[in-house]
């Protein structure tokens, strides 16, 4: 009779068990939400972190939990060419650029279409405001990408000193005081990333 299981302690063995599954139950479902939740920032902090295709990559917060990848670590140089072709996307300004293609069909309109009586002395005014307003956009483009502003150094720096060194006083149809204009605007632009850049 040594063996016997009293009748009592039957229902408390089985109370006792069903305790145990319902906290084994409890313990999985709080590590199932502690995963989700944990998954849940790191997308969130990639989405956050991640330049979308119209913002541009000139403030991407370089934090340890972005720059770190599960299968190594990248070296400074990749890190470094990584996020300067990012900077130079085409899409976060794809407005820019139609602004500035709009502003040359505009110089064309003023010099070959019109042919208004009296207008031939205000072309060059229009003109001028007409590149001003595509150098506008072309620091505005700063602050989403560096590449207007780097395209407009070269090629005006290239076709400054293309005029200085044939002697010609134009080139592509535009004088040297263009040229230079392009320079000082891809300039300002980049001054413009400079302070954009985080």
């Amino acid at each position: 009779m040594e063996n016997t299981i009293e009748p009592g302690k039957d229902a408390d063995l089985e109370q006792a068990m069903t305790q145990i599954q319902e906290e084994i139950k409890d313990l999985k479902q709080r590590e199932q939400y502690q995963k989700l939740k944990n998954d849940l920032n790191e997308i969130t902090t990639r989405v956050v972190n991640t330049p979308n295709e119209f913002a541009g990559a000139m403030q991407i917060p370089d934090t340890a939990r972005v720059l770190k990848t599960k299968r190594e670590k990248n070296t400074f140089s990749e890190l470094l060419m990584t996020r300067i072709i990012a900077m130079c996307a085409v899409r976060p300004i794809i407005g820019n650029i139609i602004a500035i293609m709009i502003s040359l069909v505009g110089m064309h309109y003023i010099w070959n279409v019109v042919q208004l009586k009296g207008f031939a002395q205000y072309r060059g005014y229009f003109s001028i405001t007409m590149q001003i307003f595509a150098a506008i956009q072309v620091v505005k483009s700063a602050s989403r990408s560096i590449l207007l502003p780097g395209l407009c150094l070269i090629f005006g720096s290239a076709g400054a000193h293309q005029l200085i060194t044939s002697g010609h006083s134009h080139l592509l149809g535009a004088d040297h005081t263009f040229y230079e204009g392009m320079v000082i605007t891809g300039i300002l632009g980049f001054a413009v990333a400079v302070l954009t850049i985080d």
